[in-house]
């Protein structure tokens, strides 16, 4: 952990503070708080000025010199405990807030529903839930098999003993493939939400009763947990994310240490207000994969557009 992070043993800090209050928004509670402090510090580092009238050095404020520094000098009612929460909420917002489940309450039903009764009428009550697993419910039916026969072309082969499939910030996508023509000996699904991973290993426990298949749903930041090595990587909607104000250093990064020859990024095609993006391919993937020398194919839909990349046999 970062010394910027550090807090005293036994005390209650501002920061455990400013994580309780970002906790109370529906959107972000679910959110652990290694994951909170991890954008206070890019807050405070990004936004000095915040600081400048209580530490003077750049380095102080990083915690080079003393990692307790910020403990001592802000308390909860000064200006500058507020100006911090106000903007790590939201950066949060944008990057995390955007496409999280509804109420825990509705999921908490829908997962008993299921339970219950494990019909596929169940299974597309649950990925409505979700803004990106909704909105993707129309093209689910034949999304998986196109994906796959893409992966043949590139492989050459199928996979005949069945597939590894590793889900990165994951969201309730898993949920999808319980109806998908899939051969799946192991699932493994990574997200920050607590709940949605909660649901996901609830959901995966039922399965196990009829099925010899591996289902596993992790909470992990993607950008720097340890991830499952596998055939395929799913990066639904994630890059943009990881990307936001930075240039592209960050998905080539993780592109390249996910242990899995085969990853399918996908991004959305249209505006958060719903009108299409007048250049929804990103170029910028497909100059990746020249420099690098992955081979991809692109699958386009309304809302998505996924790229299928081959990095080459291990």
């Amino acid at each position: 952990m970062s010394k910027l992070l550090h807090v005293a043993q036994g005390q209650t800090s501002w920061k455990d503070i400013l994580v309780c209050e970002i906790q109370k928004k529906k959107e972000l509670k679910a959110l652990t708080p290694t994951v909170i402090l991890c954008e206070l510090e890019k807050v405070i580092i990004s936004n000095p000025s915040i600081l400048k009238h209580k530490v003077k050095n750049i380095s102080l404020i990083k915690g080079k010199d003393d990692p307790n520094l910020l403990d001592t000098l802000i308390h909860t009612k000064s200006k500058e405990f507020k100006m911090l929460l106000k903007l790590t909420r939201e950066r949060m917002r944008r990057t995390y807030g955007l496409f999280r489940a509804r109420d825990s309450s509705e999921l908490d039903e829908a997962l008993s529903a299921y339970l219950k009764n494990p019909s596929v009428r169940n299974v597309q009550t649950l990925l409505g839930l979700h803004e990106s697993t909704k909105e993707r419910k129309p093209i689910y039916p034949t999304l998986y098999s196109d994906i796959f026969s893409s992966i043949v072309r590139l492989r050459g082969q199928e996979y005949k003993q069945g597939v590894r499939i590793v889900d990165l910030a994951c969201g309730l996508n898993p949920i999808s493939v319980s109806v998908a023509p899939l051969k799946v000996i192991k699932y493994v699904g990574y997200d920050i939400n607590t709940k949605e991973i909660d649901v996901l290993n609830h959901f995966f426990s039922s399965r196990k009763k009829n099925s010899v298949q591996q289902w596993l749903a992790i909470v992990g930041d993607i950008r720097s947990c340890e991830i499952e090595k596998g055939d395929v990587a799913f990066c639904f909607k994630i890059l943009d994310v990881i990307d936001r104000n930075s240039g592209h250093t960050r998905s080539e990064t993780l592109l390249s240490r996910i242990p899995c020859r085969f990853v399918v990024a996908s991004f959305a095609t249209k505006t958060m207000s719903g009108k299409p993006m007048t250049a929804p391919k990103r170029r910028w993937m497909e100059w990746l994969c020249h420099r690098l020398g992955w081979a991809f194919e692109i699958l386009e839909f309304e809302n998505e557009i996924f790229y299928i990349i081959d990095k080459g046999p291990n």
